[in-house]
C-alpha cells in the first residue's frame, strides 16, 4: 500500500513488473475478491501475464486503472451474499473489451464504450487484453438521480454516443491528474465526478429503448423498493413480504435469487443504511442503539455482531473513523496486508450525498 505524504489521496498499486505475473495475479485476485472473482484462460502461463493495477481512494468514490491480459470475471450469488458490497461499477474500456452477461441478459463492450454493473446482481464477462478505468460508486449517489438504480445493471453507452465520449474523456483526464491532487482537491474532484457520472448515466438510461441489460423484473423492483421503505420494521422478513404482495414463499425466493436471496438482501440493506447513519454528521449524536433500531435490528448486540461480520470493524470504530476525506488514510494499519487494507476501503466506502451528508 502506497500512502502518499500529507493529505494526498491514498493509493494502491501492484504490477507484474515488480511481482512477476503469477504474484501480481494472486494479489489482484485477493484485492478483487469482494467485488469479482477472476481467473485467466486455462492455457495462460501465469508467469507471463502482464498486469498493472492502480487505485485511488477519493473519499466519496474509488477510481481504478487496470492494464490486464484476457481474464474471466464473475460475481455470483455466493459472492453477493458474502461481500457486503452494495455499490455500482462504472467502467470505461480505453482498449479491448468483453462479451458477457448482466444477470441473464447478454452484453458486449468494445474500446471506447462505458458500462455499468450493479454489485447486488450477478454478472460474468470474459475480456480481451485491455485497459479499464473503473469507478466504484455507492448506490445512494445513483439513487439521488434515478428512481431505479438497479435497472442500470448491464447498461452500455457506446463510444459513438456523444455523452459517452464526453464521460470517457473526463475519466481519462481525471486518472492523469489524480496523482497531482491534494486531499481537498481530491474531494472536490470526487464530488464533481459523482455529479457528472451519475447524471450522464441516469440520463442515458432514461432515454434508451430496446437495449438489453434490464435484468430485474418490475415485480422484483417493487419488492426492493418495498424493502427499502420498511427497513425499520423488525418483522420485515420473507413471509411478511410474500403476504404483502400475495406471493408464495417459493415464488418470492425465486425472484430474489439474482440478488443473493431475500434474507441476505434485507440484511445488506440494513447494514448499509446503518453505515450511512454512522458516517453522517447529522446523526453524530445518535446512540448506536438508536441506529440499530432505526435500521430494523432487534437489539444493539445483534446489530453490532452483524456489522462487524460484514465490515470487519465495530459500529463505534466505524463512527470514529468515518471522516469523509480519505478515511482510508486514517484506517491504515501496519498490521494489515495491503490487500486486506484495500478490502477495508471497499467495504467501508460511504454513500454520502453530494452535499456531504448521508441521505
Amino acid at each position: 500500500m502506497e500512502m502518499p505524504p500529507g493529505d494526498m489521496p491514498p493509493s494502491y498499486h501492484l504490477s507484474s513488473a515488480a511481482l512477476g505475473g503469477a504474484g501480481a495475479l494472486a494479489n489482484y485476485q485477493e484485492v478483487m475478491q469482494n467485488i469479482l472473482a477472476c481467473f485467466p484462460a486455462p492455457d495462460a502461463a501465469p508467469d507471463d501475464l502482464a498486469l498493472d493495477f492502480t487505485v485511488w481512494h477519493l473519499g466519496l468514490l474509488i477510481l481504478g486503472s487496470l492494464h490486464a491480459p484476457a481474464l474471466t470475471y464473475y460475481r455470483d450469488a455466493s459472492i453477493i451474499q458474502a461481500s457486503g458490497m452494495d455499490h455500482l461499477l462504472v467502467q470505461h474500456y480505453t482498449s479491448g473489451g468483453f462479451d458477457g452477461m448482466a444477470g441473464t441478459q447478454p452484453m458486449r463492450m468494445r474500446a471506447g464504450d462505458i458500462c455499468v454493473f450493479d454489485l447486488a446482481q450477478t454478472m460474468r464477462t470474459t475480456t480481451t487484453g485491455c485497459h479499464i478505468l473503473t469507478l466504484v460508486v455507492p448506490r445512494p449517489l445513483f439513487e439521488a438521480v434515478t428512481d431505479d438504480a438497479a435497472a442500470l445493471h448491464g447498461l452500455v453507452l457506446e463510444a459513438s454516443n456523444p455523452l459517452a465520449s464526453l464521460l470517457a474523456g473526463y475519466l481519462c483526464s481525471l486518472t492523469t491528474q489524480i496523482p497531482a491532487l491534494n486531499g481537498d482537491e481530491a474531494v472536490t474532484a470526487a464530488r464533481a465526478t459523482a455529479a457528472l457520472v451519475t447524471n450522464i448515466i441516469a440520463g442515458a438510461a432514461a432515454s434508451r429503448t430496446g437495449q438489453s441489460g434490464m435484468v430485474l423484473t418490475s415485480q422484483l423492483r417493487d419488492l426492493l423498493f418495498y424493502i427499502d421503505a420498511h427497513l425499520a420494521r423488525p418483522d420485515l422478513e420473507g413471509e411478511a413480504i410474500a403476504a404483502a404482495f400475495g406471493l408464495s414463499r417459493a415464488k418470492l425466493y425465486r425472484l430474489f435469487e439474482p440478488v443473493g436471496g431475500v434474507a441476505n438482501y434485507i440484511r445488506r440493506r440494513r447494514l448499509n443504511a446503518a453505515s450511512l447513519y454512522l458516517a453522517s454528521p447529522e446523526h453524530k449524536d445518535w446512540r448506536i442503539s438508536k441506529i440499530a433500531f432505526a435500521c430494523g435490528f432487534a437489539s444493539e448486540q445483534l446489530f453490532s455482531r452483524n456489522f462487524k461480520l460484514q465490515f470487519g470493524l465495530s459500529p463505534r470504530e466505524a463512527r470514529e473513523r468515518a471522516n469523509t476525506l480519505l478515511c482510508a488514510q486514517a484506517w491504515s494499519d501496519p498490521g494489515l496486508s495491503p490487500e486486506r487494507e484495500f478490502s477495508l476501503w471497499m467495504k467501508t466506502l460511504r454513500g454520502a450525498a453530494l452535499n456531504g451528508a448521508a441521505p
